[in-house]
């Protein structure tokens, strides 16, 4: 019986695809292992799938953590600098065994050390990228936080975006100077950590729609765009009585929603959202995580809603419109479920995830530095009226739904096999 390992690094965002393909995997009759922090031990086990506890073993709800890694600027070289490059001797350490054991391991976009283990075990690897910006393309360049300031010379020439983006890799030398010295333990050259590192042969897998991120001439001969991979543990249980009640009482409405990392330290925004909802005297559904549901349920009114979770795709196909933080999984069921959106953006992808969006004909953006209550309520009021795209948005579904990124995905591992 064939043994698959899947291995990731991140929150519940970067977790679910792998969780989807495993699952996939796993019905197929291959025996599959899920290879990440003890904070998942209990979430991936209920979930039917083995666990083998690997570091980093960074806690996913810590409020010191997550405010420096989603501070919007410098948040990117945080992850890196302070958390991920320090941990890769030690991810490396523990995945050996695993891999070693197994006929394939599939990876994702922090782990590292991925080719240095297939390169050391011999053993077959797949890395699973999320987002388009992961493949720093010079013909469709990624909208980057911290370069706002000369985002103006994207698109002049493809050669021009390379100069840009190796000047970019070169200011980032320094971060992985810890990833360098351990590739050289293990026999290895140095090479570009954002690109040549995470590009597996022969396959790459790019877990997103074609519509969201087409395909580029310089991009890996071994890539491929399935379609998106979704995966939510509760998607099979119907919505609350609570959340059902509320939605019966009147016209669809608003859903506010930050992902499962942002919500966790954003009492800001969701007080704004609260704020705008009321101003646009519109019904609105605004989720609010753990951390902050014992200050917001006493505050529902038969006009707004504050709950702690429901699954996306439960909740969003019932909504008039959708506002959001911008990650990719967030955006995938946004897109999945045919509905407008305004996506307020901060850090790491959310702001290349937020232009395609928009370049698609699915919403809009508000940036974090231009987001207030008037302008949100503005752009929701501008967004209703425009029939255009809500017919984009009911086109989009029909072609994500017509992907069936897991099936094709896993397809695509299994010929590999």
């Amino acid at each position: 019986m064939t043994k698959i390992l899947f291995t990731t690094i991140g929150s519940l965002g970067d977790l679910h695809p792998p969780m989807g393909l495993a699952k996939e995997m796993q019905r197929r009759g291959h025996t599959v292992t899920l290879a990440v922090s003890e904070y998942y031990r209990d979430y991936i086990e209920s979930a039917g799938l083995q666990f083998k506890a690997v570091r980093p073993n960074i806690e996913p709800h810590n409020k010191l953590i997550l405010r420096a890694v989603l501070e919007p600027i410098h948040g990117s070289r945080i992850l890196h600098e302070d958390y991920i490059f320090p941990s890769m001797a030690q991810y490396y350490d523990d995945l050996y065994p695993l891999v070693k054991e197994s006929d394939l391991f599939v990876s994702s976009i922090l782990g590292y050390a991925a080719p240095l283990l297939a390169k050391t075990t011999g053993t077959p690897w797949v890395n699973a990228l999320l987002s388009p910006m992961a493949l720093w393309s010079a013909y469709e360049p990624p909208i980057l936080p911290p370069i706002r300031w000369f985002r103006f010379l994207w698109g002049k020439t493809p050669k021009l975006n390379r100069f840009i983006l190796n000047s970019i890799f070169r200011s980032f030398d320094s971060m992985g100077e810890s990833m360098q010295l351990l590739r050289e333990k293990v026999g290895l050259p140095r090479v570009n950590l954002y690109t040549e590192g995470q590009q597996s042969q022969p396959l790459l897998l790019c877990l997103w729609s074609s519509l969201f991120g087409a395909r580029q001439p310089d991009w890996p001969s071994s890539a491929l765009a399935t379609g998106f991979v979704f995966y939510d543990p509760k998607a099979h249980l119907p919505l609350s009585q609570e959340i059902e009640h509320f939605l019966s009482q009147g016209e669809p409405p608003l859903v506010f929603t930050l992902g499962s990392t942002m919500v966790e330290d954003a009492l800001a925004h969701i007080e704004l959202f609260a704020e705008a909802a009321k101003k646009s005297h519109q019904r609105a559904i605004i989720t609010v995580g753990k951390s902050h549901i014992q200050k917001f349920h006493p505050k529902n009114t038969s006009k707004i809603l504050f709950i702690d979770y429901a699954p996306y795709e439960k909740l969003f196909p019932r909504a008039s419109l959708i506002i959001h933080q911008g990650g990719v999984g967030t955006s995938a069921q946004a897109l999945k479920s045919g509905r407008p959106m305004i996506v307020t953006p901060t850090v790491m992808d959310q702001i290349d995830n937020a232009f395609r969006i928009k370049q698609m004909g699915a919403g809009t953006f508000i940036l974090h530095h231009q987001l207030n209550v008037e302008r949100l309520v503005e752009e929701i009021k501008k967004l209703q009226k425009r029939t255009s795209t809500i017919e984009n948005c009911k086109f989009i579904k029909s072609e994500i739904d017509r992907e069936n990124g897991v099936e094709r995905a896993a397809d695509a591992l299994e010929q590999l096999l």
